[in-house]
C-alpha cells in the first residue's frame, strides 16, 4: 500500500519540500502538513504500517531514519540528530522503538470524557477522620473535612 492511496499526493511533495534540508525536520509539522493530524486512527494505523517495513509491529530507530522515504521514494534520509528528536517525541515507554498503539505526536489525546472525574475520584462515604451522624453525598464535604472535625455539610 503507497502513502498516496491514504494521504494527498500534493500534501506529501509539499512537506517534503518544506523539510528537504538536512536538519530541519519537525515531525508535528511535517504531520500536520501531509494531513496526518486530521486523520482517523485507521488511516494513522495504515500509515503505520507503510513505515514498518519489516512488518514488526514497530518503527525501530532504524526504521525511523527512512521514514521519509515511506511517503515518497524522493524522501531524504534523516539524520542521526533528527531521529534521535523524533524517537525521544514518540516513544514514550522508552523502549527504542514506536508501537501502533503506543501514543505518538499525531495522535488526537484522550477525550476528557474518558478520564477520570474528580467526583468519580472521591469516596461516597465519610472516613473515620470525620464522623458525621448522617449520611452525605456532598462531594466536597469530602474534601475540606480531612483533618478537621467540622462538617462542611448544613445538612
Amino acid at each position: 500500500m503507497a502513502m498516496c492511496s491514504i494521504l494527498n499526493a500534493d500534501d506529501i511533495k509539499k512537506a517534503l519540500d518544506a523539510f528537504a534540508v538536512a536538519d530541519s525536520f519537525d515531525h508535528k509539522k511535517f504531520f500536520e502538513m501531509v494531513g496526518l493530524k486530521a486523520k482517523s486512527f485507521e488511516d494513522v494505523k495504515k500509515a503505520f504500517l507503510v513505515m514498518d517495513a519489516d512488518n514488526s509491529g514497530y518503527i525501530e530507530e532504524e526504521e525511523l531514519k527512512y521514514v521519509l522515504k515511506g511517503f515518497s521514494k524522493d524522501g531524504r534520509d534523516l539524520t542521526d540528530k533528527e531521529t534521535q528528536a523524533f524517537l525521544r517525541a514518540a516513544d514514550k515507554d522508552g523502549d527504542g522503538k514506536i508501537g501502533v498503539d503506543a501514543p505518538t505526536p499525531h495522535r488526537p489525546p484522550v477525550p476528557k470524557t474518558l478520564m477520570p472525574t474528580r467526583m468519580q475520584l472521591i469516596p461516597a462515604k465519610h472516613t473515620p477522620l470525620s464522623p458525621v451522624p448522617h449520611s452525605c453525598l456532598h462531594p466536597r464535604a469530602m474534601l475540606y473535612n480531612k483533618g478537621n472535625r467540622r462538617h462542611a455539610c448544613r445538612n
